[in-house]
């Protein structure tokens, strides 16, 4: 028997390999592009049929992972990737009327049965796609494969750091200045504590609306299931029973949706920042087909990374899922932030120096007694002449370094980078990935070997208060 984990692995493989074997011809890429169009097309056709929001909440209820409160619930077969693509569809497809049947023609649990088989469809869409990227890699680009793994990981991953600990870090970058914190009050009408607030209230209402649901069918099957043991069997009983089980599984919308006053009294935000917030968070796919969503999301470009909140017609909310929470904050608000210049300095500098602050108390607790000097102005030879002179005390040209760690005769150096991945690397564009990853790991490399040359050259660096240097260790 197979490890749960390494099982789904192994079918994904022979998910992929099946699928490749339908490509003969001599231009996969093209193939690829058409296997892809027509599996949007074939799995479309009985979306429309479905009132999209109670759809969403059915494919919650089945690809995400459910757990009593406090544990974490780990398994193989979830995925909130295919509730997010799933909901990307159902809005848009239902949006443009596609088919012929009405939502409230729907029967019995089909909602259930579909979102039970939907699982393939999707996953068909999703491995196409990976290889119509395949097939369009360049071989001759060095950086080809890691354009393939970063967008691979986009799609596929969610929460890679611990959500707790990215929500901490996210509050003190984006509220732990004044300035900025006030900028977004001011601009935005609210700040990010507000933010996080919101979404996670609309997380909590949805799951209390769910297990209220579950509360609610076990109690009225108990009492139908008594009343048939006791000879009297009740038709209202029975029927209560089971509208009871359908509300559970498939609810109407009022039940899978919250309201903002619903927020407002969770939270005790006044309501103008509830609204704000929901205005600033809300998905918006503007005219896009399913075809549209489908192919920004496979590759690499989620509308739901920055908007997570799905609002319907009549104003209610619901959120797929509270996985994007986190990220969707940060990457929002510092979209907001890069069109303010003066107030985007400042969260810069407060980024670079939160950086390096988690850097030194993090190795502080792996290196104990060892001497660090954080942001480090030191002395370089400035020509030809102070460098062959090999006098410290006589060179003029200052460099910075962000760290040197000195413990007995080591010297560790360390460069921090308070930046990420653009969008458009996280796409898969191999130019943007250079220029990323040039930014991020090659002047880091540069910086801390100008740094790693002087102390060989010169047995120290030459600072403002002297030369520091490793100490033998006796």
């Amino acid at each position: 028997m197979l490890d749960p984990h390494a099982q789904v692995i192994a079918d994904s493989l022979i998910t992929m390999t099946t699928l490749m074997a339908f490509f003969t011809g001599d231009d996969p890429a093209s193939e690829a592009d058409a296997a892809f169009a027509a599996a949007i097309e074939e799995f479309v056709v009985e979306v429309p049929r479905f009132d999209a929001i109670r759809l969403i909440e059915v494919a919650r209820q089945h690809f995400l992972p459910m757990a009593r409160q406090g544990e974490i619930p780990v398994t193989a077969e979830a995925g909130a990737v295919y509730v997010e693509l799933l909901a990307l569809i159902a809005l848009t497809a239902r949006r443009q009327e596609i088919g012929t049947a009405a939502a409230s023609e729907v029967g019995f649990q089909e909602m259930s049965h579909f979102v039970s088989s939907a699982k393939e469809g999707l996953s068909k869409v999703l491995y196409l796609a990976q290889l119509r990227s395949f097939a369009r890699a360049d071989p001759t680009d060095k950086l080809a494969m890691v354009s393939l793994f970063i967008r691979g990981a986009e799609v596929w991953m969610r929460n890679p750091s611990y959500p707790e600990m990215v929500e901490k870090t996210n509050l003190a970058l984006l509220d732990g200045v004044e300035s900025v914190r006030a900028a977004l009050q001011a601009q935005l009408g609210f700040n990010a504590t507000d933010a996080v607030a919101v979404l996670d209230a609309c997380h909590d209402l949805q799951q209390d609306s769910l297990n209220d649901r579950i509360e609610a069918m076990g109690n009225a099957v108990l009492v139908a299931m008594a009343a048939e043991e006791e000879g009297r069997a009740d038709r209202h009983l029975t029927e209560q029973a089971m509208l009871s089980v359908t509300s559970m599984f498939e609810p109407p919308a009022e039940q899978a949706t919250v309201t903002i006053d619903d927020i407002v009294a969770h939270t005790g935000l006044a309501e103008e920042c509830v609204r704000a917030v929901v205005e600033r968070f809300r998905l918006d796919l503007g005219t896009d087909s399913p075809m549209d969503v489908a192919e920004a999301f496979t590759s690499g470009g989620n509308p739901l990374r920055t908007r997570p909140l799905i609002v319907d017609a009549d104003g209610r909310l619901m959120l797929p899922h509270p996985a994007l929470n986190v990220f969707a904050v940060r990457e929002n608000l510092e979209e907001h932030l890069k069109k303010t210049a003066p107030v985007w300095s400042q969260y810069a500098k407060h980024r670079g120096d939160l950086l390096e602050s988690r850097t030194h108390a993090a190795l502080a607790r792996v290196l104990p007694g060892a001497r660090f000097r954080d942001g480090l102005e030191y002395y370089l030879p400035a020509s030809d002449d102070e460098a062959e002179a090999a006098d410290p005390s006589k060179y003029t040209k200052r460099a910075e370094g962000d760290h040197l760690i000195v413990l007995d005769d080591v010297a560790i150096i360390v460069e921090d980078k308070a930046v990420a991945l653009s969008a458009l690397s996280r796409g898969g564009k191999t130019a943007r990935i250079r220029t990323d990853l040039t930014g991020i790991i090659t002047k880091a490399a540069e910086q801390a070997g100008r740094m790693r040359d002087a102390i060989k050259r010169d047995g120290g660096l030459r600072s403002k208060r002297g030369m520091d240097r490793p100490q033998p260790n006796p």
